[in-house]
């Protein structure tokens, strides 16, 4: 991450950074902002297609989610440079977070939630709310997310709760607006 800053530094806007997601759009901003470095934003409609155009040589850089990146890594085709959560991942015990690397105060957390239509009966919603936590605690499912699953409990309403798209409550506003959308899970 040092090497990468300095070369930002040193290089104006010689880096593309490739995004295809609000997060990873954020990330990479985030990152131009507190590192002091002017990097060009790509914009993709999918992070499997930056990753891409990463592996192609088309951007210099890519701040995704690990279950987009980390095969490639593993095999050898991308370089791992660290991690955005404020903890090491289980997935990659190696790889220092950013802020371990020279930006402290570095930190970005993604988060999933599924939506279903506001005047879904809360019977279904239950059946939902028990069949998402179920697939996400499996074992293959942790093993893919590295237990930080972005599963429900409880089938209540309830807010996301923040810290690193560990679980959140399942649930519905009572007073959501017709037409809109109840969470199932953060």
């Amino acid at each position: 991450m040092a090497e990468l800053i300095a070369y930002g530094k040193a290089n104006p806007g010689k880096i593309s950074f490739g995004s295809g997601s609000t997060s990873s759009r954020m990330a990479g901003e985030m990152l131009k902002s507190m590192a002091g470095i002017d990097m060009v934003n790509v914009q993709y409609k999918s992070n499997p297609q930056a990753v891409t155009d990463l592996l192609g040589g088309q951007i210099q850089l890519v701040i995704a989610d690990a279950v987009t990146t980390m095969p490639h890594a593993k095999a050898g085709k991308l370089k791992a440079l660290a991690i955005s959560t404020a903890k090491r991942s289980p997935i990659a015990p190696e790889l220092p977070t950013v802020a371990e690397s020279g930006l402290p105060g570095y930190e970005m957390i993604g988060w999933f939630a599924a939506y279903v239509p506001a005047k879904t009966p809360k019977d279904i919603i239950a059946k939902l709310n028990s069949e998402i936590v179920r697939i996400l605690e499996s074992a293959d499912e942790h093993a893919r997310w590295a237990g930080g699953v972005p599963a429900g409990r409880d089938g209540e309403v309830g807010e996301a709760r923040q810290g690193g798209g560990h679980p959140a409550r399942i649930g519905v506003d009572e007073d959501d607006p017709p037409g809109s959308r109840r969470r199932l899970f953060g």
